[in-house]
């Protein structure tokens, strides 16, 4: 995957995933969005994996 594959469709589908309950759909969401780099980055995103991680802490 790249920049070029992080258009908002994907990016929030990959959101949705990242809230998921199995944890290797979470796992494949967060490489998904690394490999996306910077454009993946949106404040959607980041509130999603800051939930995502407070919920493994917990």
């Amino acid at each position: 995957m790249s920049e070029k594959a992080a258009t908002s469709q994907v990016i929030d589908g990959l959101v949705v995933a990242l809230a998921d309950q199995k944890e290797g759909v979470r796992w494949t969401a967060c490489s998904a969005l690394g490999a996306m780099g910077e454009k993946a980055a949106t404040s959607e995103v980041i509130d999603q994996l800051v939930v995502t991680l407070g919920n493994l802490v917990e």
